[in-house]
Parts: structure tokens; sequence; C-alpha cells
């Protein structure tokens, strides 16, 4: 999912970066999905990028889902990294 966000996106440079950071990003990613200090789920995020893009084909509320995702996952591993 998460590549074809980015090749979608033509981020190419981007997507390599995190291959390259994949490792770090997994465990994070396992940290932080176990978090119960979400205000939305990480898979309700996803599906709202997604029907953003293939639904409703909405570049700006697409790059708004993102960013929600982002922040508060960016959020919640802070606090986590932080205890």
């Amino acid at each position: 999912l998460y590549e074809t966000i980015f090749t979608t996106a033509n981020h190419h440079i981007a997507w390599e970066v995190v291959q390259r950071l994949n490792g770090r990003i997994s465990r994070l990613r396992a940290m932080t999905m176990k978090s119960t200090k979400r205000e939305i789920s990480g898979y309700q995020r996803i599906k709202n990028m997604c029907e953003a893009i293939y639904l409703h084909k909405d570049p700006e509320k697409a790059k708004q889902a993102v960013a929600e995702h982002i922040a508060e996952a960016a959020a919640v591993a802070k606090n986590i990294l932080d205890a």
C-alpha cells in the first residue's frame, strides 16, 4: 500500500528512502499500532487515504488524510520513545 501511495504521487526517491529505513520503520510501526492512544485507528486512517485517492480522486483530501495519519503516528511514536 505505501509503495502505491509513494509511486502514484511520483515520489520515487522518497520511496527509496523509506525502503532503506524499512527495518526501523517496521519496529516503530509495530509499537505504535498497539497503542490505544490513537484518536482514529490506523486501519481507518489508511482507509481514508485510499478512499480519497481511489473513490473520490481528490488529491487535497488525500494529502490531508496522509498528513493526519503521519501526525498522529508521529505523536504516538514520540510518546512511546519518550516513556
